[in-house]
C-alpha cells in the first residue's frame, strides 16, 4: 500500500515537473516572440520610410525622365504588393524586391547627366544612403532576436510551438 501511495506521489511529480517546464518554455517563447515584434516593428517603420522615399524618388524622376513610364509602374507595384502583405516572413522576402527597385531607380538616374547635378535627386539619394544604414542596423537587433527564438529546439519547445503554432521566423538578409 506504501509503495502505491509512492508510486502515485512519484508521477505526480513528475508531471508536475514537465508542466512547470512546458510553462517556461511556452514563456520563454512568447517573450522571444513579443521581443522579435518590437524590432520588426523598428525595421518596419524604417522600411516605410525608405518606401517613402522611393515614392518621391519615382515622382521626382517622372519629371525629368518620361520614357520609363512602365518601370515607374513596375516599381509602383512592388510598393503596393509590399504593403497588402501581412506576415512578417512574406514582408522579409518582398523586401529584396523593393531594393531592386531602388536599384533600377537610381540607375535610371545616374545615366542622365542633367540628374547627377540635381540637388533634390542628390538629397533624395542621400536619404537613400542614410535609410539603408538605419535599416542594417536595426536588421541585426532583428537577427539577435530570431536567431535566439528559432534555437530554442528540443523535444518539448517543439512541441510547445506545434501546438501553440509558434513557427520559425526568417532571418532578414
Amino acid at each position: 500500500m506504501e509503495t502505491d501511495v509512492a508510486i502515485i506521489i512519484a508521477i505526480f511529480a513528475v508531471i508536475a515537473c514537465i508542466t512547470f517546464y512546458t510553462i517556461g518554455v511556452y514563456s520563454k517563447l512568447k517573450l522571444y516572440e513579443n521581443k522579435i515584434k518590437v524590432k520588426w516593428d523598428d525595421v518596419e517603420s524604417l522600411i516605410n520610410e525608405k518606401i517613402q522615399i522611393l515614392s518621391k524618388s519615382i515622382g521626382f524622376l517622372q519629371g525629368y525622365i518620361k520614357e520609363e513610364e512602365m518601370v515607374y509602374k513596375d516599381m509602383e507595384i512592388i510598393i503596393d504588393n509590399y504593403n497588402k502583405l501581412n506576415n512578417v516572413n512574406d514582408r522579409i522576402n518582398e523586401y529584396s524586391k523593393i531594393d531592386d527597385a531602388f536599384y533600377a531607380l537610381y540607375t535610371i538616374g545616374d545615366d542622365n547627366a542633367k540628374l547627377k547635378e540635381d540637388i533634390e535627386y542628390n538629397m533624395l539619394k542621400d536619404d537613400y544612403d542614410k535609410i539603408n544604414a538605419k535599416i542594417d542596423y536595426s536588421k541585426e537587433f532583428y537577427n539577435n532576436e530570431v536567431g535566439e527564438f528559432n534555437n530554442i529546439t528540443g523535444f518539448i519547445p517543439n512541441i510547445v510551438k506545434k501546438v501553440f503554432k509558434l513557427y520559425n521566423y526568417n532571418v532578414f538578409r
